[in-house]
């Protein structure tokens, strides 16, 4: 696959998913191609930033896990812990190419990917009617055994939780506690956003209708905009893969 970014070119040399999805033509080269085309539009004014972003998934010697003289790939199975972590991580970068571009789709201007800094701050400003808004990234995944377990043997192994949405509030606490420091972190900030993807669980599946099976349905609506009254926060709630 020919990448038109050069963070994605770079990227390729070292992560799993990406060359798996480049040799498969399904739903994944779709999401790749995507998110290739955000890259390199982002690279306009955030190449740097970006560069700083993806070091830690370049690491080390290159790797290729391409098969059959790259007519396929090798399992996710065969990966370690560390490279499937990775691949875990690479979603959280992934999170954020998509709310860039959901920034561009919805006139924002000046978006900037903010560089990390011992000081933690937010991971995305930008600007629109004259305000300057700040945006912090996250990713509310399903639960790490849950993955792991599908990961290594092709099913899920442990039990239903069906107290899940505890589990959740906390991770959503969290995420709150974490952003709201960031924000506090800057001077003179008024739009505050936090952008949480969900991508549901095992749980949520079985337990939860599926239309009523996103954040607001799992939680109610009213859950969201407490947590927005009491921090002085937006709360974007998606599902971008």
């Amino acid at each position: 696959m020919n990448f038109q970014s050069k963070i994605f070119k770079k990227l390729n040399e070292y992560c799993w998913w990406i060359q798996a999805a480049s040799s498969n033509p399904s739903r994944s080269k779709k999401l790749l191609i995507n998110l290739d085309k955000i890259a390199f539009e982002a690279e306009k004014r955030n190449l740097k930033t970006l560069q700083e972003k993806i070091k830690k998934f370049c690491s080390g010697p290159q790797k290729n896990y391409l098969i059959n003289n790259g007519d396929s790939y090798q399992s996710i199975i065969t990966l370690d812990k560390k490279e499937r972590e990775m691949h875990r991580q690479l979603f959280d970068f992934f999170t954020e190419l998509m709310v860039y571009s959901e920034l561009r789709e919805n006139n924002f201007e000046d978006i900037l990917f903010i560089p990390e800094e011992r000081v933690s701050k937010p991971d995305i400003q930008a600007k629109k009617n004259n305000k300057k808004f700040f945006f912090e990234v996250k990713n509310l995944n399903p639960p790490r055994n849950e993955e792991e377990s599908l990961i290594t043997t092709g099913w899920y192994t442990g039990d239903i939780n069906i107290h899940f949405k505890e589990n959740m509030k906390k991770k959503i606490n969290y995420f709150i506690c974490d952003a709201c420091k960031k924000f506090n972190s800057l001077k003179n900030v008024s739009e505050k956003v936090l952008v949480i993807n969900y991508q549901e669980g095992i749980d949520a599946i079985v337990e939860i209708e599926p239309v009523k099976r996103d954040l607001d349905g799992i939680l109610g609506n009213d859950y969201f905009l407490k947590i927005e009254k009491e921090n002085n926060i937006t709360v974007w709630r998606r599902k971008y893969f």
